[in-house]
């Protein structure tokens, strides 16, 4: 595999699920963009920081020197963004929140992204995420953006890999989740 296939990625998430991801990327030294999705900034991490950090709380406390960058940067240029916020709230607020961190990641979307969903979803919440993201970049599943569904298992690093809208995975992407 030819390690800068998907480079950059972002993780959209100042989550422990987006620090977790961030962590198994560094490993194939992808480039790879973490977002906090309150304060707006993109943190470049390397594997030799993410290394030094074992969770993002011991990342944060201790406010090593990152490579910052707009939202808007991390996220246009990614070739995959994973998508990973911290959701605080449940039922329709919770669904709001979700849908209000995705209108601001679907405003810099680029075609040719990936977009790998994270969060867990009810029935039908897949589909209701690729109408949105359809209709506010007018790009089409399939054709303009790939979607995968890849919640990860509870405490882990593993994805459970649920299901894709586009025939042919590259196999680097299935290879970094």
């Amino acid at each position: 595999m030819s390690k800068n296939i998907l480079a950059p990625i972002t993780i959209f998430g100042l989550s422990t699920e987006g620090y977790r991801i961030a962590s198994s990327l560094s490993f194939f030294d992808i480039q790879t963009t973490l977002v906090d999705e309150n304060l707006n900034v993109g943190m470049q991490l390397k594997n030799k920081i993410l290394a030094r950090f074992n969770s993002i709380a011991a990342l944060l406390e201790d406010e090593p020197l990152l490579g910052l960058e707009s939202m808007e940067d991390a996220i246009s240029k990614a070739k995959c963004i994973f998508f990973a916020p911290k959701i605080r709230t449940h039922g329709i607020e919770g669904k709001s929140e979700i849908s209000l961190r995705l209108k601001t990641v679907s405003k810099h979307l680029s075609k040719g992204v990936v977009f790998v969903n994270m969060l867990p979803m009810s029935y039908g919440g897949n589909r209701e995420i690729i109408s949105l993201i359809e209709k506010l970049t007018g790009l089409e599943v399939g054709v303009g953006f790939d979607y995968i569904y890849a919640p990860l298992n509870p405490k882990t690093n593993e994805p459970v890999f649920i299901g894709s809208r586009r025939m042919n995975l590259d196999e680097a992407v299935i290879e970094t989740l």
